[in-house]
């Protein structure tokens, strides 16, 4: 995950999510961010990379999610890629 967001205007928490259900009907988001537990505070200008444990946890082709907050209220536009892909240039590991 990249925030595009340059200036120091804040920051945020965030995990990753996926869908227990992803081989039935509904949705059911559980949290697979370092064994379910794990947040991480990301910075506007920086890049990330957010091992998560999706594919172990519900097989292949599971829909993931980031969730997140910000105490401020900002919000922040995003630009990511699916796991298994790693960031170019400098990033940092969650």
């Amino acid at each position: 995950m990249h925030l595009l967001k340059k200036d120091d205007g804040g920051k945020f928490d965030v995990w990753a999510e996926a869908d227990k259900n992803v081989h039935s009907g509904g949705r059911d988001w559980h949290n697979v961010s370092g064994g379910g537990t794990h947040e991480g505070t990301v910075h506007p200008g920086h890049t990330y990379l957010f091992s998560n444990t999706a594919v172990e946890d519900y097989g292949r082709n599971v829909p993931v999610r980031f969730g997140g907050y910000s105490r401020s209220n900002d919000s922040f536009s995003t630009d990511w890629s699916p796991d298994s892909v790693k960031p170019k240039g400098n990033y940092t590991i969650y």
